[in-house]
């Protein structure tokens, strides 16, 4: 009988190494899974800075400025979109999309009509609309008289 117990307690010895080690491997498995999700956590990070300016200021944007409409001066326009942009520390590089989404279809065609990296140049596409819209001095004397009427 001796030798069954001392069997028994062997068993019960080993059974309990071999649920120490499972709990161990477990716990090292869990370890790993965490050391990953904070990678990618971190790595996520470091790369909202970038996407965020690309993506939510132009809803902000959007709710700040109105679209424009023709009938506005264009130069007070764009004069209000870049001072919105700037505030919003919006990348330069992206204030043509932004300003895109902001404009009516008939202007947004205008800008296509130009070859890809004149219509993605901001200045290139401030300068288009303000040669194509300017006011010329007799519409602008429509426009001041309209408003001495007023």
């Amino acid at each position: 009988m001796g030798n069954s117990r001392a069997k028994a307690e062997r068993r019960i010895e080993i059974s309990g190494t071999k649920k120490r080690k499972e709990g161990l491997e477990g716990e090292r498995q869990r370890e790993s899974f965490e050391l990953e999700k904070l990678k990618l956590i971190q790595i996520r990070s470091a790369q909202e800075p970038q996407m965020e300016g690309a993506r939510i200021p132009s809803k902000k944007l959007s709710k700040l400025l109105h679209k424009y409409d023709t009938k506005e001066n264009i130069c007070l326009y764009i004069v209000l979109f870049e001072r919105q942009a700037s505030r919003m520390s919006l990348q330069r590089e992206l204030w043509v999309t932004h300003l895109l989404g902001l404009l009516p279809q008939e202007i947004t065609q205008i800008i296509a009509r130009e070859s890809k990296e004149k219509a993605n140049d901001y200045d290139h596409v401030k300068k288009l609309l303000l040669k194509r819209f300017q006011l010329t001095l007799e519409k602008f004397r429509q426009l001041f008289n309209i408003s001495e009427m007023n």
